[in-house]
Formats: C-alpha cells, structure tokens, sequence
C-alpha cells in the first residue's frame, strides 16, 4: 500500500502514463472534477473512482 499512500494526485499521474485504461479513467476523473452539472455526474464519477481505485490496489499488489 505504500505507492497508493504516497497522495492520490502522484499515483493517478503514474497511473495515467501505464495504459489506455488508466489513461482513460484519470481523463474521465478529471471531467467530473471539471463538470458544472455535479449532481447528475454523481452516479458516473463514483462509478469512475471505484474504477480507479481497484486499478490502485492491482498495482500495489503488483508492485
């Protein structure tokens, strides 16, 4: 768990540069993060995190 401990804004930026999914899924954080109409990208920016966070933990299990 040390690399996901290390802040989430280094590790995302890793993450960004290993595949298209990562690259992907940083993109579509970014867009909600960036999004004026939060509310109805509740549902699509949770789903995103998630995405991420199971990318996190398959790294550091990797790693």
């Amino acid at each position: 768990m040390q690399k996901f401990a290390r802040g989430r804004s280094g590790l995302r930026k890793e993450l960004c540069v290993w595949s298209h999914l990562e690259s992907r899924i940083c993109w579509d954080i970014k867009q909600c993060a960036n999004s004026e109409d939060k509310n109805n990208m509740l549902h699509e920016c949770l789903s995103v995190l998630s995405d991420l966070l199971d990318v996190c933990l398959r790294v550091t299990v990797i790693s």
